[in-house]
């Protein structure tokens, strides 16, 4: 018999107005355009929010550098923050923060971001402050030196003798970084394999004057993108953007980095670097192409079955591991997958046997629309969550603006992960991850203190036996008073 209660609740469903429709195409809807110098101006309306996140990219990063240079990228962003036409060092940061805002910059492998998130009445301070610091910096000398130093403490002091030695016992297979042997296999002589702070000696290398011209070749209007995501209007940026960046000259842009060759096969690689236990790693998987391409989607929809798969198997029902990760990890033209995990060493035949199973799985197609379904509905929810903000929003805008051009359209990424299909997933598995394809990175301890445990032991023992034996004899050798 219906309770009261459950009369309340149907009632109140029945009457409740219905959720609101969210139109997802509106959410990739942008006003994209270019001023006359080659600016890019990508402006994503969000009514109501109150605030602006605006992002100004220079499509320049460590992909860009060389040994000699490596770190140059990173070190100029430094410089831009030690002073301007208008504003001293402390200035800089202080104009912003005094307005309720934040302000800062990031660099990485193919680009270098200057951002601000502002309220939205703040805007035309925004676009000032971006064009100031990225367009009329005085790049101070005496800053020069104290900036190098910084960085150098930022990456953990100078270490420049422990790299070098860590570099060449990685290179002979008695190391622990899989991921450094793979894309050191994946992309050899590659700019792809530069830090992105650099390392000692390219920073030590790295003069005055190389900073200015690097400045020069890089930081011009018709090599960066102006995003702005918030409470604004196209209309607004747009005349603003005119206004203040319009002024600056459009210069030769500088060459794209390379695309490292595709490799001819799989391969396998042995890591035996000391451990406190005797844990290690296992990374699988396989060359991929990067963010341009269209497998992407049907890529990550099969990342997400095997992740959710193996974690359910290996994870929660056997406890073999803590846990495993599995993703493309994708750069914009070349890209490689991931299966990752840690775990015991004597465990690997049977986590390595299960991953194959179900990579096997994959390739003869034996997914079942429903959990193809389930991984595009996880997708679609964590992209869903992942542009709540501005500043999320805008951060993605940033990975897309580095491969849509202006003559496409930014993808739907709802629209790209539902078209994804049963068989869109076992062609991308068999185009990807069959076995001739796939490598193999395993990194098993070679030392560990229970390992060195019974040899100590013997060692201690046989010595104290020596001892015993040299003051016995030295005993007997001892004359009689």
């Amino acid at each position: 018999m219906p309770t009261a209660s459950s009369w309340w609740h149907t009632l109140r469903a029945r009457f409740r107005p219905p959720a609101p429709a969210r139109d997802e195409a509106a959410m990739f809807a942008l006003q994209r355009s270019r001023l006359a110098n080659g600016l890019r101006l990508w402006v994503k309306p969000r009514p109501g929010a109150g605030t602006v996140m605006l992002l100004l990219q220079v499509a320049v990063g460590s992909r860009h550098e060389t040994k000699q240079d490596n770190g140059i990228s990173h070190f100029l962003e430094h410089m831009l923050f030690t002073g301007t036409r208008r504003w001293n060092e402390q200035e800089v940061v202080e104009v912003i923060r005094r307005q309720g805002g934040a302000s800062n910059a990031r660099t990485a492998r193919e680009d270098t971001v200057y951002w601000l998130h502002l309220k939205a009445e703040d805007l035309e301070l925004g676009l000032d402050w971006l064009a100031e610091v990225v367009f009329h910096p005085t790049l101070p000398e005496a800053k020069f030196g104290k900036e190098r130093h910084v960085i150098i403490q930022e990456k953990g002091g100078e270490i420049g003798a422990l790299e070098q030695v860590g570099e060449w016992i990685e290179d002979l297979g008695l190391g622990y970084n899989v991921f450094r042997a793979v894309r050191h296999r994946l992309y050899p002589k590659s700019s792809l394999l530069l830090p992105v702070i650099g390392d000692d000696r390219s920073l030590r290398r790295i003069k005055y004057a190389d900073l200015q011209t690097f400045y020069r070749q890089h930081y011009v209007p018709n090599n960066m993108t102006l995003i702005a995501v918030g409470d604004v209007t196209p209309e607004q940026v747009t005349a603003g953007a005119e206004r203040i960046f319009g002024g600056f000259p459009a210069g030769r842009l500088p060459p794209r980095p390379v695309t490292p060759a595709p490799q001819p096969s799989g391969f396998s690689l042995r890591l035996r670097g000391p451990s406190v236990n005797e844990q290690g790693q296992i990374l699988l998987g396989a060359p991929l192409p990067g963010l341009n391409h269209p497998d992407r989607w049907a890529l990550g929809v099969l990342a997400e079955i095997l992740d959710n798969t193996l974690t359910q198997d290996i994870r929660y029902k056997r406890g073999l591991v803590y846990g495993i990760d599995v993703y493309p990890a994708l750069y914009t033209d070349v890209g490689y997958f991931v299966v990752y995990t840690v775990a015991d060493s004597s465990r690997f035949p049977e986590i390595l046997a299960e991953v194959e199973a179900q990579i096997g799985r994959a390739l003869r197609g034996e997914f079942e629309p429903q959990t193809v379904a389930e991984a595009k509905s996880a997708i679609r929810g964590r992209l869903l969550l992942g542009m709540e903000s501005n500043s999320d929003f805008g951060w993605w805008l940033t990975s897309m603006s580095l491969i849509v051009d202006d003559q496409q359209p930014v993808p739907n990424l709802f629209e790209m992960v539902d078209a994804v299909t049963p068989a869109d997933v076992a062609r991308v598995a068999h185009d990807y991850l069959s076995p001739e394809k796939r490598y193999q990175a395993i990194h098993r301890p070679g030392v560990t203190p229970a390992r060195l445990r019974r040899p100590a032991l013997l060692t201690v023992g046989l010595a104290a036996l020596g001892l015993s034996a040299f003051l016995f004899i030295r005993r007997r050798k001892k004359p009689a008073d």
